[in-house]
């Protein structure tokens, strides 16, 4: 809305339309870089973006389309796009910097500039000395408004931005531009104050001080063609037309369109695809600060590495199964382990039994992995009898296998409690303590039942479980990447009691491979394997240990 005569609104208006967007500190004016060379790097990168900006908005077609750039240091030279290579495949690298007469003077010179667009650019440049870039597409519903040979009328907030002498129309076309006289005729019509044009049964054309401003502008050209033609469709119906008064047009035409807030519109676009886009050869060629990191300072010799000497290892679900396996074989190879329990007390006795038959220390601890209170008191408990945890296995599980229109939802909150939140709440508070020391291993037990639909025996609870721990434990290998590793280990049918029932024993017998169930003691080795620092190269993997029965 337009402003009244009062003074206090006055004097608000002597600030800079950033400054009146910005509420708060202003945001900074476009950057500027103290070499030639610096400055036309970020202006061919700026380029590039915006080409995937158009990509990813539909602007291509074919061959035509280009983008055009005034050179910093020689400004009767531009770069533009080489002929036939798609938006979205653009690189800072890939552009070629063209002089008035059309000879390629440098850049990529493997391939031809656009002769049309050449004309066009050269024609612009040359008219209006103020252009840094210029944008020309053949978008889908510019090229139809195009057809009207009419400009935007004042329908929208987004179109005051191209108010008055802002906007113009090419109302002559001559066909595809191949001749000096057709790229005049349009520089022309652009006239002095030109931001944006609609060529007659062609396109849209964008000009600005930064090409982050005419790629906005050729943006806010397009979806504004698309709106007036909803609206026109409207209007053929008898729903009239509701135009924008012009003084408030022009208000906010002078307090929304200068190079500085249009620079600005254009950011979150290319923002976007920055943070999005694959490197280049050349991008993947710089050097990163702080990489390579340096390999770990571990034996060479491959039994030390398996050696778990003064190392502490907490095991949960450990009173017996594969998490009394895992336990043994932390033991055996000379690590201090806690045995997590939670109502299976015969973890107390191997604890002691592994104390007393390897010379580590040992003990028990009884643990709800569901309940956060014990898993915090159970892991202060640890850390002050052994001083550290270096690896923590999250083996705790439980299995009902019921189809779910026969489970209860108790019954659901059970294994999720369980399979679910223990693991996720074992791991947030372990977490915390890896982050502490600096460093840390989580290994998870899935099961291969995160890959598979089992049968006979319908348990899909179960299984979801398992998928979610699996991606759970991928996901947090990533994001501990700086103090722990993180892998999954996905049990097949073990003979154990959480092994195949009477109900799937024959059907796991065929399926697998070997013809059997898996006996606990070879899955120790795999363990060992992941909990010591033979490993120190693997995290975020899955290591399936099934017999071979998901093979196809």
């Amino acid at each position: 809305m337009a402003p009244s005569a009062d003074p206090v609104v006055a004097q608000e208006t002597k600030k800079t339309p950033l400054q009146l967007i910005s509420q708060g500190a202003c945001l900074p004016g476009i950057p500027k870089h103290p070499t030639f060379a610096a400055q036309r790097q970020w202006m061919l990168e700026k380029m590039a973006l915006a080409f995937r900006v158009f990509a990813r908005k539909g602007y291509t077609d074919g061959m035509a389309g280009h983008i055009s750039i005034r050179d910093p240091e020689n400004p009767h030279t531009f770069w533009t796009n080489p002929l036939a290579v798609h938006f979205g495949m653009l690189k800072a690298s890939d552009m070629i910097l063209v002089n008035y007469e059309g000879m390629p003077i440098g850049g990529n010179m493997s391939r031809p500039a656009n002769a049309a667009g050449f004309l066009i650019h050269s024609a612009v440049h040359q008219a209006r000395p103020d252009v840094i870039a210029a944008c020309h597409t053949h978008s889908v519903h510019g090229m139809a408004w195009s057809a009207f040979g009419r400009p935007l009328e004042m329908l929208t907030q987004d179109i005051t931005y191209l108010y008055g002498d802002a906007q113009a129309v090419y109302k002559d076309f001559g066909g595809v531009v191949l001749t000096q006289e057709e790229g005049d005729k349009i520089g022309a019509a652009l006239g002095p104050k030109g931001k944006g044009m609609i060529l007659q049964n062609h396109g849209l054309l964008t000009v600005g001080s930064t090409v982050d401003e005419a790629c906005f502008l050729m943006t806010l050209m397009e979806l504004g063609c698309q709106c007036q033609l909803l609206a026109e469709a409207a209007a053929a119906n008898g729903i009239p037309k509701v135009y924008i008064p012009d003084e408030s047009a022009r208000y906010t035409f002078e307090n929304s369109s200068d190079p500085e807030t249009l620079y600005w519109e254009g950011q979150p676009d290319l923002d976007s695809i920055a943070a999005n886009m694959s490197m280049s050869i050349e991008d993947a060629a710089i050097s990163r600060p702080g990489f390579p990191r340096p390999f770990p300072n571990t034996p060479n010799n491959v039994l030390e590495q398996l050696s778990l000497k003064e190392k502490v290892i907490v095991v949960t679900g450990a009173a017996d199964g594969i998490g009394l396996a895992v336990a043994e074989a932390m033991a055996e190879a000379g690590g201090h382990v806690a045995l997590w329990y939670n109502s299976n007390d015969a973890a107390i006795s191997r604890a002691e039994e592994l104390a007393n038959a390897h010379g580590i220390k040992s003990s028990a601890f009884k643990v709800d992995v569901s309940n956060t209170e014990q898993i915090e008191s159970g892991l202060a408990a640890v850390v002050e009898k052994f001083g550290k945890i270096d690896v923590f296995v999250a083996n705790a599980g439980l299995a009902l296998c019921k189809p779910i229109l026969e489970q209860t939802l108790d019954e659901y909150k059970q294994q999720m409690s369980v399979n679910v939140d223990g693991v996720v709440y074992c791991s947030k508070l372990v977490g915390a303590i890896f982050k502490q020391q600096g460093f840390g291993n989580l290994i998870i037990t899935s099961s291969m039942s995160a890959h598979i639909v089992n049968v006979p025996v319908d348990q899909p609870v179960y299984n979801a479980t398992k998928a979610f721990v699996t991606h759970f434990g991928k996901c947090l290998a990533r994001e501990w990447r700086d103090f722990a590793r993180v892998n999954i280990v996905s049990p097949g049918f073990f003979d154990t009691k959480m092994g195949a029932g009477p109900e799937g024993l024959q059907e796991a017998y065929r399926m697998s491979t070997l013809g059997r169930q898996g006996h606990v003691k070879e899955i120790k080795g795999l363990y060992l394997y992941l909990a010591s620092d033979a490993s120190t190269y693997m995290t975020g993997s899955d290591v399936l240990i099934d017999g071979g029965y998901v093979l196809p």
